[in-house]
């Protein structure tokens, strides 16, 4: 019966195996025409970030004083960018479940944030040589 049981274990884990190798090498699904482009989710995670960090930095003194900030921000967000909620919910939990997706989505929002980092170092120096 022990035998059993440890040629169970041994096939289990490596048909689990496989299965992650197996997995692992499918491709992502394609992207649905529905669906925000990766450089508009890109774009959209770029700015709520950022607005995410300056909500942050407020020091509002409470959470709940910190979310009705950003909620304000994030639909002026949505406003700018002439997205739906409803959109970029949907999108973003297709983008989510496609993990090769999100990351190449983050690594456009990293790229994104370095420019604007850049541009404000850039700003600062030159007022700096100005002054």
């Amino acid at each position: 019966k022990d035998t059993q049981i440890y040629m169970f274990i041994r096939f289990s884990s490596k048909f689990l195996v496989l299965m992650l190798v197996l997995l692992g090498c499918v491709s992502p699904p394609s992207i649905p025409d529905e669906m925000l482009t990766k450089e508009k989710m890109a774009t959209i995670l770029t700015e709520v970030h950022l607005h995410q960090t300056y909500v942050a930095r407020m020091n509002l003194g409470s959470s709940d004083s910190s979310q009705i900030a950003y909620n304000y921000l994030e639909k002026a967000i949505f406003k700018q960018l002439k997205i739906d909620t409803a959109s970029y919910k949907k999108s973003f939990m297709f983008y989510s479940m496609n993990p090769e997706y999100m990351k190449e989505i983050y690594e456009i929002v990293h790229t994104n944030i370095n420019k604007k980092l850049d541009s404000i170092n850039k700003k600062t120096q030159s007022t700096r040589i100005t002054k």
